[in-house]
């Protein structure tokens, strides 16, 4: 969890264009949030069929690591 938060922390901190930060970070941990985040990318795995196997090891991938750590770019950020 350590290494985590200072992962979120270092691409939080990050310089960005014009000094907007524009970067939002989350750490899911849990069992049972990541079987939910498991289950979803299983169903895109059905939904999207050109990305079926990526969606498929990632659900596994989701069920096995201690943390995960999502990283996004904000979208009209101001």
């Amino acid at each position: 969890m350590v290494a985590a938060r200072l992962m979120i922390n270092a691409a939080l901190t990050a310089p960005s264009i014009g000094g907007i930060p524009m970067t939002e970070g989350e750490i899911i941990y849990g069992e049972e949030e990541q079987e939910d985040i498991a289950r979803k990318m299983e169903e895109l795995a059905h939904e999207m069929e050109f990305w079926r196997h990526i969606f498929l090891y990632k659900a596994v991938m989701a069920r096995e690591v201690d943390v995960i750590i999502l990283l996004g770019h904000q979208i009209g950020a101001r």
